[in-house]
C-alpha cells in the first residue's frame, strides 16, 4: 500500500485518540467527573456498550498492524482477502474518515462537559438540540460508522468490512436502548426532537446549519 494512504490512517488514529484522551483528563480534573460510564451501566445497554468498545479496540490493534508492519501477514485466510484496491475507492475512504472526523469534532464542540462514553444515568441535563444535532441525534454514532467503513475502503480486506458491519449493527441496538432511555427521562421534549431529527442524518436540514 502507497505509504501516503498509511500515514493518512496514522494521522487521523493519532488525532481520534488524542480527543477521546484530551477529554477525559479535562472532565476528571476540572469537573471531577468520569467521563467512562459504560460500566455504571445495566443490562443490554452495557452488553452493547462494552461490545462496541470490544470491536474498536481490536480494530485499532488490527489497523496498527497494517500501518506499522505491512508486510506482516498476520491474518488467516479468508480474513485477510483484499475484497477491493483501486485509487478512487481510496479516495471515498478517506473523504468518509474526514468527514466522520468533523462530524465528531462539531459533536464534541455541542456536548461540552457532558461528553460521556456510555450513557450517564446519573446525569439528568438539558436535552442536547444545539449543533451538529440538529441534523442528527447520533453523530458521534455515524463518525464510527464513516471512520470504519473509511478504513474498508482504503484497506479493502475482508476483515475491515466484517468489522464494519458488526459495529454498525451493535451501534444500532445501542442507540435503540440508549433512546429508550432518553424517551423516559425526557417524555415529550426527545419525542419532538426525535420526530425533528433523524436518527443518523437528516440530509434535508444541512443547507440551514448557521
Amino acid at each position: 500500500m502507497n505509504a501516503s494512504y498509511l500515514c493518512f490512517q496514522m494521522s487521523m488514529l493519532i488525532v481520534f485518540s488524542a480527543l477521546v484522551a484530551g477529554r477525559i483528563i479535562h472532565l476528571r480534573h476540572k469537573y471531577k467527573t468520569n467521563a467512562v460510564s459504560i460500566i455504571r451501566n445495566k443490562g443490554t445497554q452495557r452488553f452493547l456498550g462494552i461490545t462496541v468498545v470490544t470491536i474498536i479496540n481490536v480494530w485499532v490493534a488490527i489497523l496498527l498492524v497494517y500501518i506499522l508492519h505491512p508486510e506482516i501477514e498476520f491474518l488467516p485466510f479468508p480474513l485477510d482477502l483484499v475484497l477491493v484496491d483501486t485509487t478512487p475507492v481510496k479516495i471515498i475512504g478517506i473523504s468518509l474518515i474526514c468527514l466522520g472526523l468533523v462530524i465528531y469534532i462539531a459533536a464534541w464542540v455541542s456536548l461540552s462537559n457532558a461528553w460521556r462514553i456510555g450513557q450517564d444515568h446519573e446525569l439528568k441535563g438539558d436535552l442536547i438540540r444545539k449543533g451538529i444535532y440538529r441534523i442528527s441525534r447520533n453523530p458521534m454514532y455515524l463518525f464510527y460508522d464513516l471512520y470504519f467503513v473509511g478504513t474498508f475502503m482504503i484497506n479493502g480486506a475482508l476483515i475491515f468490512l466484517i468489522m464494519s458491519v458488526l459495529l454498525i449493527i451493535t451501534l444500532h441496538y445501542l442507540i435503540i436502548q440508549e433512546e429508550k432511555y432518553l424517551n423516559l427521562n425526557y417524555g415529550e421534549s426527545f419525542i419532538t426532537y426525535a420526530y425533528q431529527t433523524r436518527r443518523y442524518l437528516n440530509w434535508r436540514k444541512l443547507r440551514f446549519i448557521k
